[in-house]
């Protein structure tokens, strides 16, 4: 078996640099060889992992009753209870139910579920229908994922509630196999909300508003957790085969399938006990040698804080050595990041009570509090009011479409709000509301907000600009503000070329956006509530429709093209972006370029804000 060697040479995470081999810690690979070795301290996963509950229940459940005789048995108990069949469902379900619970006939008491359980789909009754299939997937050793997928089917042309818990129940089914580690039955049941929630969504004119935005959230709640699932499904994959590896193999030797488990419960599973054990017996490099740290620090002996302190400040410089290198990361990079930066707020706080030294008390207490606040680690930062920003990165793209388009330079990175600024961050900041009283509107804290004239929204930047200083949750020298022309139009598509970012086809856009076909043609002429609907590439909601929004720049004729442009000197209207529900799908492009009277309220205008991003 190998000796670890405590090396600080990058393998685990592939975008930090392999030449930097120090963090600040002495290179452990020169000092004299402790009395035990690494692989003596670690405590060496289970070879053989003991099998999972339901496989131990499994064996002692009964054997699925061969389809003839279970056929034959309904026809016998149709004519047996055909006076119940005549009569009330709920009346049949429950004498179905009391016989099945009385006969020791393994094959009665099959039909009998199955048929109890027929008869809930056919009475709409979701919940009863699943009671009667989990009763008999505690008795039977039948595949109750499966069943549970095609029980879902059989309810044909549901309504929109009964679509709506439907949908719910296979998010429930979903997130269930998906702590389970049961990935491949996550992503399937995942999949099948969301053609659900599509269906309904283009049914949606005969549903009532509330229904409509529960639907709605539904689809981004699936969105997301598909999401979750298919990160995880990346490193899946290959972890099963590592810890297949590992059971058969001499497992000191492999490395590589070490940080393939150790990266996956660490990062997938938030399994930082487990997984950090597994890392420590990984393949040389900067997570290994953080692991090992750890290991070490926590095997034997008498357990120092400053040592801990020291461990916690590893894996802390290993958090955000890359993004100070400004190396393009992807969001599982930046993902598994966070997750290095969590674990280490908690081996921080774990030494905090123990130490003595002010300014050792000092650092613990602050990187054990905020792990995400402070730091490089800068994705969704929430201000005061909690308004969500998304980082934008800086770069190049063509402005506009056609003979009209421009090349645009953007050299700074910046933040813009994952969603339109709504009524009750509006009131608020201004204690006021404009919408009150007016036509096509309807109230709500999380609706966007609109009436708002160009003055006020830049108002409201600069209150919030004051709220934020004065509660620590703004750097001094930054602000609040409304994005550029440029920076909107940067932002909305995302690295797309297409008439809108998803593409080239309006009839998407009732998944993306409120306008007059999904939202004024269909009785619903109001802003809505935001983030309902799908977002952009960027992470971006209601870029498309819903409100139309500010931009800072006046408004002219052609677009200002070259290096961080910010529009003409001066003029009669400010420029706004996006479409709004009143219009078509062609006013909702990421190239439409409106305007309008700075001191005018619309129905159907109003802002997201900018910010410029603090540079690490």
């Amino acid at each position: 078996m190998r000796v670890v060697a405590l090396g600080m040479v990058l393998c685990g995470l592939a975008f930090i640099s392999a030449s930097d081999r120090s963090f600040g810690q002495q290179d452990l690979r020169q000092q004299p060889k402790p009395p035990r070795t690494l692989e003596n301290l670690i405590e060496e996963p289970a070879a053989e992992v003991p099998p999972a509950k339901e496989a131990v229940a499994n064996a002692d459940l009964l054997a699925v009753p061969p389809e003839s005789e279970v056929a034959a048995t309904i026809n016998l108990i149709r004519d047996a209870y055909s006076n119940e069949y005549k009569g009330e469902p709920s009346v049949l379900m429950k004498t179905l139910k009391s016989a099945a619970d009385q006969t020791d006939d393994a094959v009665r008491k099959f039909a009998l579920l199955q048929e109890a359980e027929k008869e809930a789909v056919s009475s709409g009754d979701l919940s009863q229908a699943f009671e009667f299939l989990e009763k008999r997937g505690s008795l039977f050793k039948i595949d109750v994922q499966q069943s549970s997928i095609a029980l879902i089917k059989e309810f044909t042309n549901p309504t929109g509630e009964m679509r709506k818990k439907l949908i719910e129940k296979l998010l429930q089914l979903s997130r269930t196999a998906f702590e389970a580690d049961q990935v491949p039955f996550a992503k399937e049941a995942v999949e099948l909300s969301l053609v659900l929630a599509e269906k309904q969504f283009k049914k949606t004119k005969g549903d009532g508003l509330d229904l409509r935005n529960e639907l709605l959230a539904l689809r981004n709640e699936a969105l997301a957790l598909q999401k979750d699932i298919s990160q995880r499904s990346e490193l899946f994959g290959d972890y099963e085969k590592a810890l297949a590896t590992l059971k058969k193999a001499d497992a000191g030797a492999c490395e590589r399938e070490h940080t393939v488990v150790g990266r996956y419960l660490c990062f997938a599973k938030d399994d930082w006990k487990e997984g950090v054990a597994y890392l420590a017996k990984g393949e040389a490099g900067s997570l290994q040698e953080a692991a090992a740290q750890e290991v070490l620090q926590k095997s034997e002996g008498k357990k120092l804080p400053k040592d801990l302190l020291a461990v916690a400040s590893v894996w802390w410089k290993l958090s955000e050595k890359p993004v100070r290198a400004k190396t393009s990361l992807s969001d599982r990079d930046l993902g598994e990041l966070e997750k290095i930066r969590e674990h280490s707020s908690s081996l921080y706080l774990e030494a905090l009570p123990n130490l003595i030294d002010p300014i050792d008390r000092a650092l613990a207490t602050k990187r054990s509090t905020s792990p995400k606040a402070s730091g490089p680690i800068f994705r969704k930062p929430i201000n005061s009011i909690g308004l969500e920003l998304v980082s934008i990165p800086k770069g190049t793209f063509l402005m506009g479409e056609g003979v009209g388009a421009v090349r645009v330079t953007l050299t700074k990175p910046f933040l813009l709000g994952k969603y339109e600024v709504t009524q009750g961050q509006w009131k608020n900041v201004m204690s006021l509301e404009p919408w009150v009283g007016q036509k096509g509107v309807q109230i709500g804290d999380d609706i966007a907000a609109s009436y708002v004239h160009w003055d006020g929204a830049t108002e409201f930047c600069k209150r919030l600009t004051d709220i934020d200083h004065k509660n620590g949750n703004l750097p001094a020298g930054e602000s609040y503000r409304l994005p550029t022309e440029a920076e909107w139009e940067y932002a909305c598509r995302a690295g797309t070329k297409t008439a809108f970012s998803f593409g080239d086809d309006p009839k998407q856009l009732d998944q993306y956006g409120w306008f007059d076909g999904n939202a004024k043609k269909v009785g619903q002429g109001f802003a809505h509530k935001v983030g309902l609907l799908k977002p952009n590439p960027a992470g971006l909601f209601d870029m498309h429709g819903n409100v139309w929004e500010w931009c800072s720049d006046w408004h002219g004729n052609a677009l200002s093209g070259g290096t961080d442009p910010v529009g003409p000197n001066g003029g009669s209207l400010r420029v706004n972006r996006g479409g709004g529900w009143w219009f078509k799908p062609d006013g909702c492009r990421s190239a439409f370029h409106g305007g309008y009277d700075p001191a005018g309220r619309l129905q159907d205008l109003g802002f997201r804000v900018a910010r410029s991003q603090s540079v690490h």
